[in-house]
């Protein structure tokens, strides 16, 4: 499934996304690995999307904290739907921020201060 492309759907919750997320998690956490820090902190991730990443991602930094975010809070309950699953205590509840209205952003409420 993961090499089969899936036609082209720019929805987060779309087959298209999914097969792009998984194809590309374990690169970016290679990266991630020598990029975020190692003692406890708070990581910010603009544009969720459906919350495969954060929920891959967290339970290679426990000690971290991870904050979600999405313009669209219809994908909310997918990114809950994964932590649950997943068991990630690290992530937080999603927030909305919409990276288009400068309001949105300096309204966005708890972490103001990340580490990565």
């Amino acid at each position: 499934m993961i090499n089969e492309k899936p036609p082209l759907d720019p929805q987060p919750l779309s087959p298209y996304v999914a097969w792009a997320g998984n194809r590309n998690r374990e690169p970016i956490l290679k990266v991630l690995k020598n990029k975020l820090p190692k003692d406890s902190g708070k990581v910010l991730e603009l544009a969720t999307g459906s919350g495969m990443h954060i929920n891959f991602f967290a339970p290679y930094f426990k000690h971290l904290s991870f904050y979600p975010t999405d313009k669209d809070i219809d994908v909310f309950d997918n990114i809950k739907t994964l932590r649950k699953q997943h068991n990630n205590a690290n992530v937080c509840d999603p927030e909305q921020i919409d990276l288009t209205d400068a309001e949105s952003i300096a309204h966005a409420g708890e972490p103001n201060t990340f580490s990565a």
